[in-house]
């Protein structure tokens, strides 16, 4: 969905794709940990340096998901405020 389809669109619409982008990320985000713990555990036993590309991905994994959790605390701090005033 483009900017102008997204502001036009319901918000029943918006949240529904929101909330079906969190179940899908949800199931991603478990699968990934398995990996990470286990990569993680590996690094640590045989005593490996990663490399610079890794941790370059590594680093902006998580500045994405800082970002991403800063706005979906903004949308739902937003549904709240909306809430308290009705």
């Amino acid at each position: 969905m483009d900017v102008n389809e997204s502001a036009t669109a319901p918000v029943e619409t918006q949240l529904e794709e929101v909330s079906d982008a969190i179940q899908r990320a949800a199931a991603d985000l478990l699968a990934a940990r398995l990996v990470l713990d286990r990569e993680r555990a590996e690094f640590s036993a045989k005593s490996a340096t990663p490399s610079r590309e890794l941790l370059i991905s590594a680093t902006r994994v998580v500045d994405e998901m800082r970002r991403t959790d800063e706005a979906l605390t903004g949308l739902l701090k937003e549904l709240e405020a909306r809430s308290a005033s009705r």
